[in-house]
């Protein structure tokens, strides 16, 4: 199976809305597909989650050619990315398809700020 995330925008301010689709270019089996957004803490030593949310987009088999649209809302509190030489703040949004065998995972990470 093979899957895309498009994002409406790169960067999206704290209380904004990560929004975008999902497309299918190669079709299959799959139980589900789930978004989660996560906000990790990074640094030489370790990368921890620190928030994270998820929804279902879809439920059952993919088709090629098929697109789903997705929305987010970050909270209004939501903490910018930042990138220094001792560690990294980031969001991740992730796609995964629950498949027999080994899931399909689409990760981007986004900017916020």
């Amino acid at each position: 199976m093979k899957l895309a995330l498009e994002l409406a925008a790169e960067s999206i301010p704290p209380g904004g809305t990560v929004a975008g689709r999902i497309k299918v270019a190669e079709g299959g089996d799959s139980r589900e597909l789930t978004l989660t957004l996560t906000f990790y803490e990074h640094t030489r030593d370790f990368t921890i989650p620190a928030a994270q949310t998820s929804a279902v987009v879809h439920q059952g088999a993919v088709t090629t050619g098929d697109a789903y649209e997705f929305s987010f809302a970050l909270p209004e509190d939501a903490v910018p990315s930042v990138e220094t030489k001792n560690g990294k703040l980031y969001w991740e949004l992730e796609l995964r398809s629950d498949e027999p065998g080994f899931d399909t995972h689409v990760r981007r990470e986004l900017r916020v700020g």
